[in-house]
């Protein structure tokens, strides 16, 4: 099942990636963002859904690494995510300017630099994701290699296809909810 996750992971993240780029350019009209904000919230949101895979394969693998009782690792990553993130929206979004008489240098990229740090962020956290999530005694991917399993895999999506419909659902609400406030 752990191998399984992996295939799924990579498979959703590659989709949502194309849909997301995809609509990228039009989702902040169809969201009835402002027209001031609209070029940056398109640039945002393409920025952020190019690392999709990333970001599938950091979810996904740590439910996996979840259902063998490590709690733990996938906590402690969404934390260095987080960390990766402040750090460098502080660097990324700000220009160079001055705190306290010590000069902080920065790159004035603004909602550019916000996006481009949220992806770095998804990026590292994937991959260290996916290194512990290999690295896991319990699923034991090194010995076992990660072979396709039919079997296995109709029974990760008998249990899947309902929770992706739920969160799916909730999302959709938020995304009329934030349409809503927008307009």
């Amino acid at each position: 099942a752990g191998a399984q996750a992996l295939y799924v992971a990579i498979l959703v993240g590659a989709l949502l990636m194309f849909i997301c780029v995809g609509i990228s350019p039009y989702l902040p009209i169809w969201l009835n963002g402002d027209i001031s904000i609209q070029k940056a919230a398109s640039t945002y949101f393409f920025i952020t859904s190019l690392p999709f895979i990333f970001k599938a394969s950091s979810m996904i693998l740590a439910s996996a690494l979840r259902g063998v009782s490590d709690m733990k690792s996938p906590m402690f990553i969404n934390i260095g995510m987080n960390i990766i993130n402040i750090v460098l929206n502080f660097f990324l979004i700000y220009p160079t300017r001055e705190i306290n008489g010590y000069t902080v240098y920065g790159a004035g990229l603004g909602v550019t630099g916000a996006a481009i740090a949220t992806a770095i962020a998804f990026v590292v956290g994937g991959i260290v994701m996916f290194i512990v999530f290999m690295n896991n005694q319990s699923l034991n991917l090194k010995k076992n290699g990660l072979h396709y399993n039919a079997k296995v895999m109709n029974e990760c999506l008998k249990i899947g296809i309902p929770v992706v419909a739920e969160r799916s659902v909730i999302c959709f609400g938020h995304v009329a909810f934030s349409s809503l406030i927008a307009s």
